[in-house]
């Protein structure tokens, strides 16, 4: 029986690598994508005083990914915004803690309603065919990054709760 509950921690920890090391490319690819777009289209309007149709609308597009997977990324390094002015106000440690991880399960819940509704419109979008002003493209390519993105942060929020429930006082 250990030996089961062992290799499926190990599957898990691979399982959650494997998607760590996916927002990461995510997101430096889509960094790079962005800083190139807008340096060329600086050089375009001011040096030559020409534009590139369509790359604010493509970067829009891309933006979307590196914002949504970087807001992911931000929740599995613990590096998200929190107020957490009730660590300043109670001592007691085991309140501290309760408070905690009452605050990572209402992360949690904001995330999949983030998904739940973005999953909904992105549908919707599918259906009454949404496309993109100038080259047409389904408008879905940036609502997958809020959906993918919501699903990527319930998840790492469920896993802080887990860890912060195992966590010793």
């Amino acid at each position: 029986m250990k030996k089961n509950n062992k290799d499926s921690i190990k599957a898990k920890s691979t399982a959650l690598d494997f998607l760590v090391k996916c927002e990461e490319i995510t997101i430096f690819t889509t960094g790079v994508f962005i800083t190139f777009a807008i340096f060329i289209q600086v050089v375009l309007r001011y040096v030559f005083s020409a534009s590139l149709f369509g790359l604010e609308e493509i970067a829009l597009l891309v933006v979307s990914w590196f914002y949504f997977t970087g807001a992911a990324y931000s929740v599995y390094s613990k590096s998200y915004i929190k107020a957490d002015v009730l660590s300043l106000i109670v001592k007691n440690p085991r309140i501290r803690k309760l408070f905690n991880v009452v605050s990572l399960i209402l992360s949690t819940v904001a995330a999949l309603l983030l998904f739940f509704y973005g999953l909904k419109y992105a549908i919707w979008s599918n259906r009454a065919h949404v496309v993109t002003p100038h080259f047409l493209m389904s408008a879905n390519f940036g609502f997958g990054a809020l959906v993918v993105g919501s699903l990527l942060m319930s998840l790492h929020f469920a896993l802080l709760v887990q860890e912060e429930i195992k966590r010793k006082i």
